[in-house]
């Protein structure tokens, strides 16, 4: 017995020496299972593949009726029919390891079996990976190897042969564990005969994509709206008659918009439009819609909507001051002066109203007020008391349902020191503050009097003011030039008005009741 017509020792058309002559081996009674024993026979391991040649030949007509088993082809029971006929011969290839199996992706959207590279997987929607093999001999067992896109194994299954076949029902894993949206897929098998023998290896290499077939058809917000559905690449409403807030809970959750608030089944149209029928089998906590359900064409005047619990954009929060605030967490205003929490949200739904929510160690505080054109300012003293934690908490009725969005900020206030008095704490030459830079006050002001002197002296804490002067210098000095809108109560100086760069050789002086 000999592989002739290749210069490969385990590959090649099969012939048998008979009466000193060599005949090919027809492949029409040439089984699979001879192919076993014959490349053992040669010590070339296991078949890959036989097959006819094109032309038919001068051949020995002996049927050999192996079980796999055995250790040489004359070991078979055979029956020779004609001495030499002509046929189609028989060309085996043999490989030291069993060939690959087959690999193939059942779809739980398709609800069909993919061999090649095509398949629809979803994002945490189930799968089956189903790994078979055609031998005559018993396959023992199926190893699943599953690897991320640097081909590095991270999950390894074997499951005991069922009929030639094991089927692995799998979840798509989590594109935040998986960084590349593929995993690849590699399967083995051994057979009974010989279980520390593993076949060679196929592989089939699967895309992942996003969880994006649904959407709620909805103007205000991508949350509330029309259910509609894209399958066979198509986008339709989606028609059902039973449906509740399960299905509903479902849609929500895929959408990543909180949880199920209201739905309902609705006639949309007076005559009949292509919709997406869905039939269902969902409990309400699964991840996506079709993982638990499947659709069909058909014609409705029906429609879903939904309604769910996250329909509002975020609210955003803003702090403002006539001193300028340093930002950061928290975020730090000071005192005397004013400052202005703004709350607003963008433009979805008409009315609402703001309560800005107030928390520190000592006290808890609350403020409403309606939304004008989505924004509502709250204007606070900076007291030291005011220190602490605010939450900005947006709330409107959309289809007979309360709904509320927050953001939460904290504020410290803290002294301003932007005014002082040079010679003593209530007593002095003004001195102004402003950024980084402190300079005296220039007395050529024309509008400078008590007035302006009671809010130094209000801000400084030293009680009422007593006088104000010009102070003459020894020469001519850069400083502010303090420009007002004062009308005296104010708590502090530059809270009704600001400084610019000056020279001058005068500067203003204050001199308050308290002298501490």
């Amino acid at each position: 017995m000999r592989l002739a017509d290749s210069s490969t020792l385990c590959r090649g058309t099969l012939q048998i020496k008979s009466s000193d002559s060599w005949f090919y081996v027809c492949h029409s009674t040439f089984t699979s299972a001879n192919a076993f024993v014959t490349c053992r026979d040669f010590g070339c391991g296991f078949p890959v593949s036989h097959y006819s040649d094109y032309y038919e030949r001068e051949s020995i007509k002996t049927v050999y009726r192996c079980s796999g088993l055995e250790e040489h082809l004359h070991d078979c029971p055979n029956t020779t029919l004609e001495t030499s006929s002509r046929c189609r011969p028989t060309f085996l290839q043999c490989n030291e390891k069993p060939r690959s199996p087959e690999i193939a992706i059942y779809s739980a959207v398709s609800f069909k079996f993919y061999y090649s590279d095509d398949a629809a997987v979803y994002q945490d929607h189930p799968y089956v990976i189903k790994c078979s093999v055609d031998a005559p001999l018993k396959v023992r067992t199926f190893f699943l190897q599953m690897r991320d896109y640097n081909y590095k194994i991270d999950t390894e299954l074997k499951q005991a042969a069922d009929e030639d076949n094991a089927a692995y029902f799998l979840l798509t894993p989590a594109m935040s564990h998986w960084t590349q949206r593929t995993v690849q897929h590699q399967c083995q098998y051994n057979f009974d005969f010989d279980p520390d023998t593993f076949s060679s290896s196929e592989s089939k290499v699967l895309d992942i994509a996003e969880a994006s077939y649904v959407r709620l058809d909805g103007a205000e917000s991508r949350c509330l709206g029309s259910l509609e559905l894209e399958y066979k690449d198509e986008w339709r409403p989606v028609s059902h008659q039973q449906w509740s807030l399960k299905e509903a809970a479902v849609v929500c959750r895929q959408l990543g918009c909180g949880s199920a608030v209201h739905t309902h089944t609705q006639s949309s149209v007076e005559e009949l439009q292509s919709v997406w029928r869905f039939f269902s089998d969902c409990e309400g906590s699964e991840s996506a819609l079709l993982t638990c359900g499947s659709v069909r064409e058909s014609r409705s005047t029906s429609t879903v909507h939904v309604l769910c619990s996250d329909i509002l954009l975020p609210v955003n929060v803003t702090v403002e001051s006539v001193k300028n605030i340093t930002r950061g967490d928290p975020i730090i205003v000071y005192s005397p002066y004013r400052f202005h929490i703004n709350c607003s949200v963008p433009p979805q739904f008409p009315g609402g109203h703001f309560s800005l929510i107030f928390t520190s160690n000592d006290a808890t505080r609350t403020w409403i007020q309606a939304a004008v054109n989505h924004t509502t300012v709250f204007s606070l003293d900076a007291e030291k008391t005011f220190s602490g934690d605010y939450s900005c908490i947006y709330h409107v009725n959309v289809s007979g349902h309360l709904f509320t969005q927050s953001k939460n900020i904290s504020v410290k206030v803290e002294d301003a020191e932007d005014v002082a008095l040079d010679g003593g704490l209530c007593s002095g030459t003004l001195l102004v503050k402003d950024g980084e830079t402190q300079m005296m006050v220039a007395a050529e002001m024309v509008s400078w009097d008590m007035r302006h002197a009671a809010v130094v002296c209000r801000q400084l804490g030293c009680g009422e003011a007593v006088s104000t002067s010009k102070v003459k210098l020894p020469k001519v000095t850069p400083m502010w030039r303090y420009f007002s809108d004062c009308e005296g109560a104010e708590s502090a100086l530059l809270q009704c008005g600001m400084v610019l760069p000056w020279i001058s050789s005068t500067a203003i002086r204050v001199d308050c009741a308290d002298k501490m």
